[in-house]
């Protein structure tokens, strides 16, 4: 299939409506902040409209967690960078509220105007040929990884580099499951969503819906202590002092987070525990997507899926090829080796994930309040990339540039390094601080930062008294 041509793609920035059949008032963004909170609803700003998303939270394809974030708030560029241009056509006016008494920000003003010149210049349009090579180059991985274990299934050697490969395997191929979480490769929900399932239910194992929901939240309100899923690791984690002298309610998982004694004593020890975690966190996500198809807490039985029969079918797609893999090796010990190796190598996914925001700045609640905390200043301020020559992009799925991604959700990844010089520039015009590193350099920051927030935790004498203490 030839590649997407301008006019073809569906992926545009959206333009926002203009005109409706009824006299609507005009607010102010602080009264749109202070009705929110007065009568619980769900009142978003969109450009020059006030929206009520209430009667609609619960059917949003991304999740309730954006909308519920963003109440009260600017969601300009968030809908801007993260809906095609028919969503602000055939269903934004429908929840019209109240016009807006515009104050812009210069900065967004012209962020728009780059946005405009990036899609112009075809950034936004998807070349299927360099997804059709990653899937063989991909699913080449699956074959050799499957021919060795299968046809040397008693040489510990020759399972290493089999276990090895699929570690791999599952670490690249989950990029096109992020990238059709973005709905970044057809730009149909329906048909990026179809291929999600193939990519994450069944050659991952990890649920795209559940994805979906916490990856959404995630890119809405980056590295907030309360909103964000992905900074929010208690009991092994705690990236803020704010985790450790709590506690933290999270607006996520409606819940307070558990700090305990266990707690104190594991983050106090982080920054040796990170790479060792990062060799299994690959299970958590495995119970998450579980725990989300059954609907058990914090995921509700009422929220939007995309046909929850086929995830459930796809997850045990990935259980019987896997059981199926490991039943040709030769006994329980070398079964245990091989998926503990292949799940450590693909623990690399976890610290590239975790590499562009444990050592960024953090905040309380949401921002989005005012010019000072918009959303280019606040994506930036959150997100780091790195820096890595281009014969190395590969090994990091375009994940090494966060920032670019955060501001352009659903620009292909193949465009993203030439929309990063376009986001240099920019920063520079405005004063604005982009950040980047290395990737050996952010592994440091990312070790440093743990270790500081670590002497946030008690110390062991003091846990020691608590749980004496308890004990009675």
């Amino acid at each position: 299939m030839a590649p997407l041509t301008h006019d073809q793609v569906t992926q545009e920035q959206p333009s926002l409506p203009t005109g409706t059949s009824r006299q609507l008032p005009y607010m102010t963004r602080e009264q749109v902040a202070a009705e929110s909170q007065r009568l619980s609803r769900d009142l978003v700003t969109i450009g020059d409209g006030v929206y009520d998303l209430s009667q609609w939270v619960d059917r949003h394809p991304g999740g309730i967690i954006p909308i519920r974030s963003l109440r009260g708030r600017d969601a300009t560029q968030a809908f801007r960078g993260m809906h095609a241009q028919w969503v602000a056509d055939k269903l934004l006016n429908k929840f019209i509220y109240a016009k807006l008494t515009r104050d812009d920000d210069i900065i967004d003003k012209e962020f728009k105007e780059l946005t405009k010149k990036i899609m112009k210049e075809g950034l936004f349009e998807t070349s299927y040929v360099y997804y059709y090579k990653k899937m063989i180059i991909y699913l080449s991985m699956l074959f050799v990884s499957v021919y060795l274990a299968v046809n040397y299934n008693d040489n510990l050697a020759i399972l290493s580099i089999s276990a090895l490969i699929l570690g791999l395997f599952w670490q690249q191929v989950a990029f096109i499951g992020h990238d059709t979480g973005h709905n970044g490769i057809t730009h149909s929900r329906k048909l990026d969503s179809i291929i999600g399932i193939v990519v994450g239910n069944i050659l991952t194992g990890i649920d795209i819906g559940w994805w979906k929901r916490s990856h959404n939240a995630h890119h809405v309100v980056p590295n907030s202590i309360e909103s964000d899923p992905d900074i929010q690791h208690l009991p092994v984690f705690a990236v803020d002092e704010s985790y450790l002298t709590g506690p933290v309610y999270s607006t996520y998982f409606n819940r307070v987070l558990p700090l305990s004694a266990v707690a104190h004593l594991l983050c106090s020890y982080q920054h040796y525990l990170y790479y060792p975690i990062m060799a299994v966190a690959r299970i958590n996500l495995y119970i998450q997507s579980y725990l989300y198809l059954l609907g058990v807490h914090p995921y509700t039985p009422n929220e939007q899926w995309y046909n929850r029969r086929l995830q459930f079918l796809g997850l045990g797609l990935f259980l019987l090829w896997v059981s199926l893999l490991l039943s040709y090796i030769d006994g329980v010990f070398y079964r245990l080796l091989y998926i503990m190796l292949a799940h450590a190598v693909a623990g690399l996914l976890h610290v590239q994930i975790t590499l562009s925001h444990f050592s960024m700045d953090t905040y309380h609640g949401i921002p989005y309040s005012d010019a000072s905390n918009g959303w280019v200043r606040t994506q930036l301020a959150t997100t780091l990339d790195i820096d890595c020559p281009p014969w190395m992009e590969w090994f990091h799925g375009g994940l090494h540039l966060q920032a670019v991604h955060h501001l352009w959700p659903r620009l292909p990844r193949h465009n993203l390094s030439r929309a990063r010089r376009e986001l240099v520039a920019f920063a520079d015009r405005h004063g604005l601080v982009y950040k980047s590193a290395g990737f050996l350099q952010g592994n440091m920051m990312t070790i440093e930062r743990l270790r500081e927030k670590s002497k946030s935790a008690k110390q062991f004498s003091g846990i020691l008294y608590d749980l004496w203490f308890a004990l009675g």
